[in-house]
């Protein structure tokens, strides 16, 4: 299971093998692993550095249930299909119970969970993400700089918001092999192209900020007058960016429209 608490970003994913578990660390780039306290110490996890023990009970499958359940203010979890992905959710369970104690409080912009399948998306081994130079190129990777000039990512990402590039920086690491979804991605693209929508819309998402982060912020109670001021120029853009997408032809761009309605009252 992995959280980003910035984002609110909560995902779990069942590996068919012991041997898929550096590839899944690889993609996944966790700045905190956490193992239970057997695992630890049975050396199941030899090559995993800096890895935290938790205590064993965190993952005790109906603890973890209770858990996620209030997190989600849901009286079962049969809408996040949890009965499909049982060692995930104790996983995710015990996740949440580490959050709890390290803010000591819950995170209240966790509101469920995303399950992975194999089927979803392709599995790259840290030999091809290196090889294929997506985030890393080789060359920093051997100093152990990690920089990311001259990959895959520098060269597409012309991204208008840090949201987006995260998404880009995901789409790269996971690719999916959801034919719909991919159909649906070029029909947007060619709704932008013909129509020359596509200049005109990094502008007035330039104003959006980081809002993902803000309002995790908020969520948490740390947030910033600073964190306000961004958040108001980012409703600020919504209009202008709900307007751009007016009568399109893109299934995906009509599914994504209602969510950018402009909140005035809040603004």
């Amino acid at each position: 299971a992995t959280l980003e608490i910035s984002s609110g970003r909560f995902e779990g994913f069942e590996l068919a093998s012991a041997d898929q578990l550096g590839s899944e660390l690889a993609r996944i780039g966790a700045a905190e692993v956490l193992v239970g306290e057997h695992q630890l110490e049975q050396n199941h996890f030899d090559d995993l550095q800096d890895a935290n023990a938790i205590p064993d009970w965190y993952f005790d499958s109906a603890r973890a249930t209770t858990c996620l359940s209030e997190q989600f203010s849901t009286k079962d979890l049969t809408a996040f299909e949890c009965h499909s992905f049982p060692l995930a959710t104790r996983a995710a369970g015990a996740l949440v119970q580490y959050v709890k104690d390290l803010h000591g409080m819950s995170a209240p912009h966790l509101s469920g969970i995303r399950f992975l399948r194999d089927e979803d998306f392709l599995i790259l081994d840290p030999v091809t993400r290196t090889n294929l130079e997506i985030e890393h190129n080789q060359g920093s990777l051997q100093t152990g700089n990690k920089s990311s000039t001259h990959t895959l990512l520098e060269l597409i990402d012309r991204c208008a918001t840090p949201m987006g590039a995260r998404m880009i920086r995901r789409w790269l690491s996971s690719p999916t092999r959801d034919h719909h979804l991919l159909r649906q991605r070029h029909d947007a693209i060619d709704w932008f192209i013909d129509n020359q929508r596509y200049s005109d819309l990094p502008q007035p998402l330039r104003l959006v900020g980081d809002m993902e982060r803000i309002l995790a912020r908020i969520a948490m109670k740390s947030a910033r007058p600073r964190d306000l001021v961004r958040l108001r120029a980012g409703l600020s853009a919504l209009p202008a960016v709900s307007d751009l997408l007016e009568q399109t032809s893109s299934s995906l761009l009509d599914e994504l429209r209602p969510g950018l309605r402009p909140l005035p009252e809040l603004y």
